[in-house]
């Protein structure tokens, strides 16, 4: 694979990017001003028809890469017989067979049932209403700089920036620090064991906290939480919305930590980016706490999602991408280790084909992202202050493009250390990357000494 330089964003993009103003700010959260046209294998086209290899997956979405025609096909041949059945009144097959595969591949040898909806976020919200309804307790506790999504519940259990600020949202929510050290361990525990006093239903926790920048806690922890948990009668929930669907080498992110939770939310990657679907999965007697209606939505159980999602799931059992996320994850994380030395890299950091590269400091990933977008490699960023390079390709990601990718990112990283950043490459990235302007964001004020101070320009 060739290096070239792109221009971007192309005059289509720009174009769009004007347009998108019609759309709130609240969701126009933009990294690098660029419209996508299409998708092949593991590569994005834009609307200039420039060519990028995919390093962001639609958010961790796409597992399977672009252009399946066999999830396609699923899809369409189910919306030609049956294109809805509102699953609440009239009941579906594919609903049913989604169900089956999800519960056959989540952990715990219990009874399960599943609940059906249409993000993430929705579903964490299913989960805390089950938590809360079985147990009787109002309390949940979640971590400092989680991301759970922007329903009622599941922003008020989000401690990432300024989610919640000004809507006057409910009470009863706790947040402790996420522990990515073993001395942090006994003191976080502490903390727990004292919150659990206060009438708590559950803990919420991220195996791996994604938009907090790739933070991994210690092997231990989820064991030793989920005993105190057992004797305080609270549930555990493990958000897979990211971790899940083999990102990490396995199914479900909490896996690698030998825990199984009470209940489980998984969205995103469990139809590969080709239907909005989610599901909390958990243990029967608890979801059959909930009474009619109490957690339903017209479209949930939606026969043509269920079914792309069911192809997807088959897709990533019979060819094998879990184990391509682990071989190809440690390749990726090994050729990155190179950098370690660099004064310019904090951490790298991940599990599978979720990594994370840690910059010195604020904003300087969104640089290092839009700079590796003119060389046709398509990071996100992310972290409490953009500090962390998104590194989660499709898993169906191949070894050439593994080791180009990180070839690309290397390249950058010195040009970062020698001064050779272009000024054009930092002006995009303050004019198009609004999705880094906010109030915790250098960029509005000293952005360029930040730059100095760290050698970047």
């Amino acid at each position: 694979m060739k290096i070239k330089i792109i221009d971007v964003p192309g005059k289509n993009s720009r174009y769009l990017y004007e347009k998108s103003k019609l759309i709130g700010r609240t969701q126009n959260a933009c990294l690098y001003g660029i419209a996508l046209q299409s998708g092949d294998g593991n590569h994005i086209i834009d609307a200039d028809g420039n060519r990028y290899l995919d390093f962001l997956s639609g958010a961790a979405s796409n597992i399977i890469g672009y252009g399946r025609g066999d999830v396609v096909e699923a899809y369409a041949k189910t919306a030609m017989r049956l294109q809805h059945s509102c699953y609440a009144y009239n009941l579906n097959k594919e609903a049913i067979e989604l169900a089956e595969k999800l519960i056959d591949i989540t952990p715990g040898d219990f009874e399960k049932k599943v609940l059906f909806d249409l993000s993430g976020s929705s579903s964490i919200d299913g989960a805390i209403k089950i938590a809360r309804k079985f147990t009787g307790k109002k309390g949940i506790i979640a971590f400092k700089n989680s991301e759970h999504g922007s329903t009622s519940l599941s922003m008020q259990a989000s401690n990432l920036s300024n989610l919640t600020e000004g809507l006057f949202l409910d009470n009863g929510f706790y947040h402790v620090t996420f522990p990515t050290r073993e001395e942090e361990i006994s003191d976080v525990l502490a903390q727990i064991k004292a919150l659990l006093k206060k009438d708590v239903a559950a803990v919420l926790a991220e195996p791996i906290q994604g938009d907090a920048g790739i933070l991994i806690p210690p092997k231990n922890f989820f064991e030793e939480l989920q005993y105190i948990l057992k004797e305080w009668d609270a549930l555990f929930i493990a958000d897979e919305i990211q971790t899940g669907a083999g990102r990490t080498g396995r199914w479900w992110g909490i896996e690698n930590f030998d825990v199984v939770p009470d209940i489980l939310v998984c969205g995103k990657g469990i139809s590969g980016g080709y239907a909005p679907i989610s599901a909390v999965i958990g243990e029967e007697k608890m979801v059959d706490s909930l009474e009619k209606a109490q957690h339903l939505f017209t479209y949930g159980g939606h026969p043509p999602s269920c079914a792309a999602a069911k192809k997807v799931l088959d897709v990533v059992e019979q060819e094998k991408l879990m184990e391509n996320a682990l071989q190809i994850g440690k390749l990726l994380g090994s050729e990155l280790k190179q950098l370690k030395n660099s004064e310019m890299i904090k951490d790298i950091r991940g599990l599978g084909l979720m990594l994370g590269l840690e910059i010195v400091t604020e904003n300087l990933a969104g640089i290092v992202g839009m700079r590796c977008i003119e060389y046709g490699l398509y990071p996100g960023y992310y972290g409490k202050y953009n500090e962390v390079l998104r590194l989660q390709p499709p898993l169906t990601l191949t070894v050439e493009e593994a080791l180009w990718a990180a070839k690309i990112i290397k390249k950058v990283i010195d040009e970062m250390e020698n001064k050779e950043i272009p000024n054009s490459t930092i002006e995009k990235y303050k004019k198009y990357s609004c999705g880094s302007i906010c109030s915790t964001c250098s960029i509005n004020s000293g952005f360029k000494e930040v730059l100095v101070k760290h050698n970047a320009i």
